[in-house]
């Protein structure tokens, strides 16, 4: 039989990846920051690869940037990332408010 191909994280998965709780995960869901999807059968959350692959790249990008060394929580990554708003290295997220 043909190995399906998983397209999908179960929550607990995701959350080992980003490096966050499952329950931060459910907040954020609930918040719009990380949108699951849901198995159509039991109604669990699943995260795309590709979800959670951008979200990896804009936490990576974002400590790239910073210049100082100040810790910037991954909520306001997820918020500024949403907004779209581009910030200089030299520019904190929470400076922007």
């Amino acid at each position: 039989m043909p190995e399906i191909e998983r397209k999908f994280l179960t929550i607990s998965e995701a959350a080992r990846v980003i490096g966050v709780s499952p329950l931060t995960l459910r907040n954020w869901d609930r918040k719009g920051l990380l949108v699951a999807s849901r198995h159509p059968v039991n109604n669990y959350r699943l995260y795309g690869y590709s979800d959670v692959a951008d979200l990896l790249a804009a936490i990576s990008r974002k400590n790239a940037a910073r210049a100082s060394s100040r810790k910037i929580p991954v909520i306001e990554i997820l918020e500024a990332d949403r907004a779209a708003e581009v910030f200089t290295p030299d520019q904190d997220p929470r400076d922007a408010a």
